[in-house]
């Protein structure tokens, strides 16, 4: 079976009185290779034959590389329409036990590409996603045609407190941040959005968003605020409008516009 889907898998395991270790286990195919490097269970076999270990006790460790994995053609057949490309390297340890994991790692995609349907697609495309015990960060560049290149930046996490914890802990604090510059709004796709009363000819102007994320993991309190500039608005049934300026706020239950400014034209 995995001759027939182009994957070649080679590993070594050695199983020793304290515990099972693959020192070494490689998957390659077209689409490039991953690594694992000492992963390891620890468990001492005197323990098993008197039944005094703890499943949650138990040490993990090992080390994960993906090294020119090619990242194409996945998304397309989860999402009818939509095309990623790049190329993944990244690095995954493990430490700790059942009870208390550590992860740490990263994850780089490069030389990527996003497309979807009615929107001009996203080249130059990088992402480095970074995670360690108690914080996520993601970065991501890409340009659209001639226009400014988009950055986004967003983390979540808590110095204080494990993510793995907070998530199952529902009570825990909240933190975490977005950053978004030089977003275009026409190559979102505003299509989805249409109906009969509403239907959108032409919309266009930079997006910048400044967000940050408090409360708990049960009861989340975003933060964002918008500024939109240099936007146009076209649609059915209304007036067109251009040089809009814009600048909102949004929380839980409430939106405030602390600027709007534009040039309606006449019909």
């Amino acid at each position: 079976m995995l001759g027939q889907a182009g994957l070649d898998l080679t590993s070594r395991v050695e199983v020793r009185a304290g515990g099972i270790l693959v020192p070494s286990l490689t998957a390659s195919s077209k689409s490039g290779r991953i690594q694992g490097n000492n992963l390891g269970l620890n468990l001492g076999v005197q323990d098993v034959l008197a039944g005094s270990y703890s499943i949650g006790t138990l040490p993990i460790r090992g080390e994960l590389v993906a090294e020119g994995f090619r990242f194409q053609g996945l998304i397309s057949r989860l999402i009818a329409g939509v095309e990623l490309t790049g190329l993944v390297d990244g690095k995954l340890t493990a430490s700790g036990n059942w009870n208390a994991p550590r992860v740490d790692g990263e994850l780089g995609l490069a030389g990527g590409s996003l497309s979807y349907p009615g929107s001009p697609p996203l080249q130059d495309l990088a992402v480095q996603a970074r995670f360690t015990q108690d914080r996520v960060g993601l970065a991501c560049t890409a340009t659209a045609d001639e226009s400014r290149p988009l950055i986004i930046k967003a983390w979540v996490g808590d110095e204080n407190a494990p993510i793995w914890r907070s998530i199952t802990e529902h009570n825990a604090p909240l933190l975490g941040g977005l950053k978004v510059e030089g977003l275009d709004l026409s190559g979102l796709p505003f299509g989805l959005l249409t109906s009969s009363h509403a239907e959108l000819d032409a919309v266009s102007g930079l997006v910048t968003i400044d967000g940050s994320l408090s409360g708990s993991w049960a009861a989340p309190r975003p933060s964002l605020r918008v500024d939109i500039a240099g936007a146009s608005l076209r649609a059915r049934d209304i007036p067109e409008v251009q040089d809009l300026e814009l600048r909102a706020t949004f929380e839980p239950g409430q939106v405030r516009i602390a600027r709007c400014e534009g040039q309606v034209l006449k019909t």
